[in-house]
């Protein structure tokens, strides 16, 4: 595996075992792009658009949340944003990589991290809280052109002063 470092502005890190999220007693399932059969040569940052959507409501941009709600009626849809300056070939396969983190995750035993092959949207439930992630991997010829993450913190506290400020 030939792993090129890529240096893109404001792009966030991809996650390695190195820089890992504790996971505590809970199993760690967690896959990494850098230890599967592919080559990193990131070209593009991809970013991940979110909406929520709850039992009752209109979807919302992710954005518009001081609080991100959770619970069983509240879905997240993300989706690979994707501009018309990129020259992304038909022929990439997408892969996501859901991260649960957090105490609840780890009691659980539900910290997930696995990657696995999708397309261009995936939906997923919110189910705890947590300062959650994303990832996306665009993988052509097994060599990962393109990567997006997005942080997802779920809140559990109410302290709306605390997370306007922030």
């Amino acid at each position: 595996m030939n792993n090129e470092c890529y240096k893109l502005k404001d792009v966030p890190i991809m996650s390695t075992r190195i820089f890992a999220t504790e996971t505590g007693a809970a199993d760690n399932t967690e896959e990494f792009a850098d230890e599967k059969n592919w080559n990193i040569r990131v070209q593009y940052y991809i970013e991940i658009e979110a909406e929520v959507e709850r039992d009752g409501w209109r979807r919302c941009k992710l954005e518009e949340f001081v609080l991100i709600p959770y619970g069983r009626h509240v879905n997240i849809h993300f989706k690979v944003g994707i501009s018309k300056e990129m020259n992304i070939s038909q022929k990439i396969k997408w892969y996501w990589k859901i991260r649960n983190v957090g105490p609840i995750a780890i009691e659980r035993n539900n910290i997930r991290g696995q990657i696995i092959k999708g397309n261009t949207e995936q939906v997923e439930h919110t189910l705890f809280p947590g300062n959650h992630y994303v990832e996306i991997y665009g993988v052509e010829n097994k060599t990962v052109i393109a990567f997006g993450r997005r942080e997802v913190p779920l809140r559990e506290e109410v302290d709306k002063q605390k997370d306007i400020i922030q």
